[in-house]
């Protein structure tokens, strides 16, 4: 019997290496940098705090996948630290390029300006990383308190330089400086109940130097007692 002709057999069709049904996967998309990322970090904890800092949420906003992020910060913790780094470098860079010979007295009214000015421009950051409460708290704190330390340690010393020239009277400086670090900070963080409730705007230059000279001249000569010789009190200062 003769065979029956074979029929054409259909080409086999190579399979196509990478492509599957459904959503595209996402490439990799353009590289970032560790700076940018802090950067974003720092203005999620700014807005939302810790909950507020998701890696895919920056990745998002930054245009870039999640892979690109985590190449520089593979977890929420690491970026935090970066953060908290990156805040007290700053600090730090700032001091080192204030006047050091100044006397006493302006060297604190210097810092004082500086730790109105820095919450003005980023209001609600440092109350964010102070006032975190969620999972893994403790430790984010800890970190942040050994960073701010040489910061801390700085504050002490000017006061104590202030104290030994006779510009104010023995005092806890940790005392002051709780005072200053957090409490001047969450003043210049409360700006619009400044603005409504006092007339103050930090965001002036010339009210940010009189709010400074004034919580000097509280630190330096209290609420009683006769005015130090060739001190005047600080006057208003017109925005």
């Amino acid at each position: 019997m003769p065979r029956r002709p074979a029929a054409h057999a259909l080409p086999i069709s190579e399979p196509v290496v990478g492509r599957r049904r459904g959503r595209p996967r996402r490439v990799d998309g353009p590289a970032v940098t560790a700076a940018a990322i802090v950067e974003s970090g720092l203005e999620a904890i700014q807005s939302d705090g810790w909950s507020g800092m998701a890696l895919r949420d920056l990745a998002r906003r930054l245009g870039v996948s999640l892979p690109a992020v985590q190449r520089h910060f593979p977890t929420k913790d690491d970026l935090w630290r970066a953060c908290v780094d990156r805040l007290v470098a700053e600090r730090l860079e700032r001091r080192a390029e204030e006047v050091t010979d100044a006397a006493p007295a302006d060297q604190l009214i210097a810092a004082l300006r500086a730790q109105i000015e820095r919450p003005s421009l980023e209001p609600g950051l440092t109350a964010a990383m102070l006032s975190d409460r969620s999972e893994g708290d403790d430790e984010r704190l800890a970190y942040l308190y050994r960073a701010v330390r040489p910061a801390l340690d700085d504050a002490r010393s000017r006061l104590n330089r202030a104290i030994e020239a006779g510009v104010m009277r023995p005092v806890d400086t940790d005392v002051v400086v709780a005072l200053l670090g957090i409490g001047v900070s969450s003043l210049a963080n409360a700006g619009p109940a400044l603005r409504h409730l006092f007339g103050i705007d930090l965001d002036q230059d010339g009210q940010r130097d009189h709010f400074a000279r004034t919580v000097a001249d509280l630190l330096m000569f209290g609420l009683r007692g006769p005015a130090a010789p060739g001190r005047a009190p600080a006057a208003p200062s017109e925005g």
